[in-house]
């Protein structure tokens, strides 16, 4: 049986209710109050999730649930149901936990969090016979500001948040605004001595309110001296290297980014391109890395594509970089094949020669300037 779950959430940013205790308050006119505890073990997909939970201490279940936004598939509730034994055990070996009690107020479900995460309380609201959750909603009175994170924010991203808080005694709620912070994401690739390298050094003098992202699998090769490779299994170690380097770029970066003001992260081949070095291209991508080339998109708001030169533009700027060894032939199929990834993007702008390098480079400054416009 195929179940899917239909729901909607909010992150309650300020409460009516004027009180230190707001559970006081909840529980005096709720329905029901579950103490709630959950784990989080890896899965080989960015959106899907295994959680096991632990009720009142009495109940556990272990669902799986897969994709984003409101329509979610979830474990059927008849087959979730565990043993309470091998519920802790599977919460012992979790990495990622959070702990919170759920009150039942109407048709709501409100979780407060309780620490690492204290002073976070969400509302989720189900669709169920009587529940219509599509359009506008009247949130309880007792919301007086809210934002909808439905699409933004996910249970297994706040188990992670509370495993970096742990043992700080941090207020939790100016990170989980970081998370859901809308900071402009622009992707560069291009085609072997596109002048992608060159355009990003100009743009890092003409834009201090963006942070620039370097090129993970430029790193690999230039300063670990690990070179690429066609072996196929030394490809895929490569792949998953540059994947998992990119990965923890681009958290502390947003982190950096949003701390600091900025407008933009600028990334140096993220990784989509990675799609473009498997000899079976992104299905070998998505099954090896354990991620989908629709989930790396939309990590990137605008992407933008260089193409190659002419013949003797490359071959003279070969000249001057000797550690090129590419014939401008290979240099162009290796580029087809990242391009063709690229294309797939549903904000994708290819820019090429015509006009010149001044013109091109301006295209590009023309569409940064376009992403982080206020």
């Amino acid at each position: 049986m195929v179940h899917y779950e239909r729901e909607r959430r909010w992150l309650i940013t300020k409460m009516r209710i004027i009180i230190c205790e707001p559970e006081l308050i909840l529980a005096s006119f709720a329905s029901s109050v579950v103490e709630i505890k959950q784990g989080y073990l890896g899965t080989s997909h960015p959106d899907d999730s295994f959680r096991a939970r632990i009720k009142d201490d009495r109940k556990a279940e272990a669902t799986t649930k897969r994709g984003k936004g409101i329509e979610r598939y979830e474990t059927p509730p008849k087959d979730s149901k565990i043993r309470l034994g091998l519920g802790r055990e599977v919460m012992a070996i979790s990495r990622h936990q959070l702990f919170k009690t759920r009150y039942t107020v109407g048709p709501w479900e409100v979780d407060v969090l309780h620490a690492p995460l204290e002073g976070i309380i969400l509302l989720e609201l189900e669709e169920k016979e009587g529940v219509n959750i599509d359009g506008d909603i009247q949130l309880p009175n007792f919301a007086e500001e809210a934002i909808e994170v439905t699409d933004t924010l996910t249970s297994s991203q706040l188990a992670r948040l509370a495993t970096e808080l742990n043992g700080l005694n941090l207020p939790a709620m100016p990170f989980v605004m970081e998370l859901l912070h809308p900071i402009s994401r622009i992707g560069i690739a291009g085609d072997p001595g596109s002048g992608k390298t060159g355009t990003i050094d100009i743009f890092k003098k003409e834009f201090p309110e963006i942070h620039f992202v370097p090129e993970a699998a430029e790193i690999l090769i230039n300063k670990l001296g690990v070179p690429a490779t066609r072996d196929p299994v030394q490809n895929r170690r490569f792949q998953k290297a540059v994947y998992d380097m990119n990965k923890t770029f681009e958290k502390l970066a947003t982190s950096h980014a949003v701390a600091h003001g900025k407008k933009g992260l600028l990334f140096d081949r993220s990784n989509p391109d990675g799609a473009g070095y498997f000899d079976k291209g992104v299905a070998e991508f998505e099954t090896f890395i354990g991620t989908s080339i629709e989930a790396e998109f939309r990590k990137i708001n605008i992407a933008i594509y260089l193409e190659i030169p002419s013949r003797e533009i490359y071959e003279r700027c070969q000249q001057r970089a000797p550690y090129r060894t590419e014939t401008y032939e290979q240099a162009k199929a290796r580029g087809a094949r990242t391009k063709a990834v690229w294309l797939q993007h549903p904000n994708i702008h290819v820019i090429g020669n015509d006009g010149g390098w001044d013109v091109k480079v301006d295209r590009v400054r023309q569409l940064i300037k376009a992403a982080i416009k206020t």
